[in-house]
């Protein structure tokens, strides 16, 4: 029994209300007659962690559970940098780096009152020549 997220559209009598809604639920739990499905947009390219842990295994021919330990590992790896303040350089790829945003004087949205938002730090990404070349690329 396992957690799914799935991210959806919500329609009520055919009319989207929300443009999309992120739910974490277990399949096994809901009761009868209830099904939540996940319908792509056409040209709505997304890729997700268990999309890319499928292409990993078919790809270098291993099982779906070594692709997911080996995505995690990758994963962990630049977290883990990232939080000692490093930065994880994938030639061609990009960069992965920590930034600092500056505190600064924000208003709340409901009342237009000045608040103070502090100081934090930011993961960034910064992609290489050889990605920058293969997103423009024409089709």
């Amino acid at each position: 029994m396992g957690l799914t997220v799935w991210h959806f559209t919500y329609k009520f009598f055919g009319n989207p209300i929300d443009k999309g809604i992120s739910l974490l639920y277990n399949a096994d739990a809901l009761p009868d007659g209830v099904l939540i499905s996940h319908e792509r947009k056409k040209g709505e390219d997304i890729v997700n962690k268990a999309d890319l842990i499928e292409k990993i295994a078919k790809d270098a021919g291993i099982n779906k559970t070594q692709a997911d330990s080996a995505i995690n590992s990758v994963l962990d790896g630049i977290q883990g940098e990232l939080k000692k303040g490093g930065r994880v350089t994938l030639v061609g790829f990009g960069t992965f780096s920590v930034g600092q945003r500056k505190a600064r004087t924000g208003r709340n949205p409901q009342t237009g009152k000045p608040i103070k938002i502090a100081a934090k730090k930011v993961a960034k990404f910064t992609p290489g020549a050889e990605l920058k070349t293969a997103v423009n690329k024409k089709k």
